[in-house]
Order: C-alpha cells, then structure tokens, then sequence
C-alpha cells in the first residue's frame, strides 16, 4: 500500500513510518501529558504486534502531507442519522450518568441504583446494533457509531464516560464476555470519572502547564473514586477495584500505586485503553480534538507498552487503525468516511464517499463496502480542512 516497500518492510525507513503528534500544552492528566524530554520518533511495532497483520500494514499507511492538513475535527452535524430510539436511550443514559457525577462533586454519598438498568441498555442496544452482524441500515443507528461521531465539549464528563462505556463494551465483547458481564463492564465505564469530580474546577480547566503539585492532585481520582464507592458495600468491592485502576498501566507506568500485567484487573486494562482512546479524539481545555486514525496510531505505536498486546490487537480488530469518523482516501481518488469498522476485515471497513474527483464537487451519498471491491484499498487520511477545500 502507499509507496512502502512491502517486501521487505524493514528497509522502510522511520521518516518514512513517522506520524505527527500533535503537541500537547498543560493536560491534566498522564494519557496526554507531554513527555519531559523531547519526545523519540516511534518505533516498529514488536514482533508480536506484527503477528496480528494489522499492525504491520497500519505502520505503512501514511497521512496525506498536506499544507491543509489540521489536528483538529471540526464542528459539524453528525454525518450519520441517529434513529430517535437510540437519541432516546442516550440521553437517559446522560441524565442518569450526570445525576451521579454531581453527586460525585458534592462529596457523595452515591447510589448508583438507576445506572445498572441504564448499563443494561446500553449493553442491550449495543447488542442488537452490532455492525458485525447486521446490515448496514442497522449499524448507522446503534449507540457505538453516535459516541464516534458526536463531539461533547472540554469538561462534559457524563458525555465522555458514555463513550468510555460503549467502547468498553465493543472490546468486551471480542473477549467474549457474556451479557451480564458485558452490563457490569458499562457499569464501571459510566462510573470510571466519578473521582474527578473531586478535583478543583481551576485545575481542570487550565490551559497552561501543570506544577508537580496540581499533578499530583489529578493522579489523586482514581483513589477518590475508590473512596466514594467505597459505602456500595461488598457486592460492588470489584467496581471499587476498577475505578481505582484505571489508569494503571501494563507495565508499572501508571498510577496510584504502580501496578502492572497481571495485578490489574482486566476491567480496568479494557477501560484505560479506551478512555486514552476517547480522550485523544475529543477537545479538552488544553488541545483541541485529534483524528480517530491519530489517536489510534499513537496508541498501537507510541504508547503501546503501556498496554496488554493482547488488548492492543482487540482494540485493532473492533475499532481498527481507521476507526469509524476517520477521513480516508482510496486508491482510485476517492475521499470518504469510515461508517462501519468490519472485525473479519477491519482494514476493508465500509466507506461514505464523499468526494470523487472525477465529478468535480462533493459526490452524492454512496456507501462503498471495501470487502466487496478487493481492487481498492485505502491509501491514506486526510484532514476535514482538506476535504472542505476539495468539495467547494
């Protein structure tokens, strides 16, 4: 694919496999925290990434270079409609998830009752919406595509905990856990911020760097997330377990205790890497959003030690290097948007064109499932800018 070698993929040079990162100025927490020295280009993805294929071709699909090219998604109307029953199911789920969160910040106590049922819901229209195995009408309405493509503002937690719940639930489901587990999973995924709410809103919101002070105050929420479900009794000690090692990381880099491999519980591992995932891709009050095909490349390359290889290839195979919102451009020119990520194909997703340049504007709507056109493939991303810019 591209103008990479494939033969021998290790002569491809690492200019070549470099992806840009976008700088990041102030966050208020580890998942983009700049890095206190210059940052190392990334490296080859390991053997046992390269076992799952899909690394191997990933590390040779290159960003369009483009003068137009931003990190940024830009505000716009959801490109997919939302059926109204899942509009609906949503915002139950947001109401009942920020009745929480503000208990959360007035010190609790929590009773987290009302979410079980709203968990369940979720997991059960995720279910019935599976883009695996129904067809494409189906899969424009579930709840997993309206989380990838509506834009929740900087400090909107109950918005970011649903998308961290119903990605949660997208990887849970490739380890073949059951419904029940699959609702327990949703359940932690809603709860997994309760702790931020602890933290003062003047930390949260800077936009500038943090002092080793205010860090330590960020990596202080898991443990108060602990606290304030620590009165649930010991029917909910695992979700009091979850929420305090979320931001544990595979090999010791996280925090609060510096935990590691198999002393996370696997909930925990799940939920971390989505919630990178989910933080990369939408705005905060220090950076501004970055693509899905960005922010999964950093994740699969740049920070892949932080995180089981095992859950790194399941995040490949349900969400994919071109995760659903990524702007892609085919071999014969055409200009679309990822619409459904296909687990037996997740490099051959099914495409919304955009723009073919042989009509010289933006095309009418036509979806394009790359399974079925083995002669095309993807060849590379481009930004919104630069599709605006061609469809004028």
């Amino acid at each position: 694919i591209c103008t990479m070698d494939k033969e021998n993929p290790d002569k491809n040079s690492e200019e070549e496999i470099r992806f840009r990162e976008l700088p990041l100025e102030g966050p208020p927490s580890k998942e983009s925290e700049p890095p206190a020295e210059e940052a190392k280009p990334p490296e080859e993805p390991s053997d046992e990434l390269r076992l799952t294929e899909l690394s191997e071709v990933a590390d040779q699909v290159k960003s369009e270079p483009t003068p137009l090219e931003l990190e940024e998604i830009s505000d716009k109307e959801d490109f997919i409609p939302i059926e109204e029953e899942t509009i609906d199911l949503y915002k139950e789920i947001y109401k009942g998830t920020s009745a929480i969160y503000e208990a959360a910040a007035e010190g609790g106590p929590l009773d987290i009752g009302p979410l079980g049922p709203l968990a369940e819901a979720l997991v059960a229209s995720m279910v019935r919406h599976d883009p695996d195995f129904g067809d494409e009408e189906i899969a424009r309405h579930s709840l997993y595509h309206a989380v990838m493509v509506t834009v929740s503002g900087p400090s909107d937690w109950a918005a970011h905990a649903i998308n961290v719940a119903t990605l949660a639930v997208r990887l849970g489901s490739g380890r073949k856990y059951d419904q029940k587990e699959l609702s327990k999973l949703a359940l932690a995924g809603l709860l997994h911020g309760v702790g931020m709410m602890g933290i003062p809103s003047s930390i949260l919101e800077q936009s500038g760097p943090l002092s080793s002070k205010q860090r330590s105050v960020i990596e202080s929420h898991p443990l108060r997330g602990e606290e304030l479900l620590s009165g649930l009794g010991s029917k909910f000690e695992w979700l009091q377990t979850v929420i305090a090692q979320e931001h544990e990381r595979h090999q010791g880099q996280g925090y609060p205790r510096g935990l590691s491999s198999k002393d996370i519980h696997e909930f925990a591992s799940l939920i971390g890497l989505v919630d990178t995932f989910a933080a990369m891709t939408h705005p905060r009050s220090w950076r501004p959003a970055i693509t899905p095909h960005k922010a999964a490349k950093e994740i699969v390359f740049t920070r892949k030690t932080e995180f089981d290889p095992r859950l790194i290839k399941l995040f490949l195979q349900k969400l994919s290097i071109f995760p659903i919102n990524s702007l892609v451009k085919l071999s014969n020119n055409l200009i679309g948007r990822v619409l459904i990520v296909h687990e037996d194909s997740p490099l051959r997703p099914t495409i919304e064109i955009l723009h073919d340049p042989h009509e010289g504007h933006a095309a009418e709507h036509k979806v394009m499932d790359l399974r079925k056109r083995p002669l095309i493939y993807i060849v590379g991303t481009i930004s919104e800018m630069a599709l605006g810019q061609l469809v004028k």
